[in-house]
């Protein structure tokens, strides 16, 4: 508290140009800082789901999608997020969203897109691959988990 008093003086005795300059930087400051902030949540956002007739398909970056067919599905579960993923092998960890190719004693070796604060996940298997991915909220993973098993039961 003393430092901002002593801050606060010394902007007083000051010409008028030197204070707008240290406001000026003040609020550079400010904007630095909610653009740290912005960036670093930025990373938080969940997978892009793609609908198309014949399948759907999940990207979890930029450079990283995979494509599932409906018709491939041998099995769509709606399940708890476990405590641990697994390995990560190729992808990203972050604090609250993962995704990329793991490995796991619950799924084998997976393809990852989940916002780690949410509670369930849906995983879709295949006989080539396991795809584990939860979207925006409980609630509409739920959701989007009974369209995938309409689907997969076409």
């Amino acid at each position: 508290m003393a430092n901002l008093q002593q801050y606060t003086e010394f902007k007083k005795s000051r010409s008028p140009l030197v204070r707008t300059l240290l406001q000026a930087g003040e609020l550079i400051v400010v904007v630095v800082v909610v653009l740290a902030l912005f960036s670093a949540f930025a990373g938080t956002s969940s997978a892009t789901l793609t609908f198309q007739d014949d399948g759907v398909s999940i990207s979890a970056s930029d450079e990283l999608t995979i494509e599932v067919a409906y018709a491939d599905m041998q099995s769509v579960t709606l399940e708890e997020l476990p405590d641990s993923l697994g390995t990560c092998v190729d992808g990203k960890e972050g604090r609250s969203y993962s995704y990329g190719v793991w490995q796991s004693d619950t799924w084998g070796d997976y393809f990852l897109a989940a916002k780690t604060n949410l509670t369930q996940v849906i995983v879709i298997k295949t006989e080539e691959q396991t795809v584990v991915f939860n979207y925006e909220s409980d609630n509409v993973t739920s959701q989007l988990y009974e369209y995938f098993l309409e689907k997969a039961t076409e």
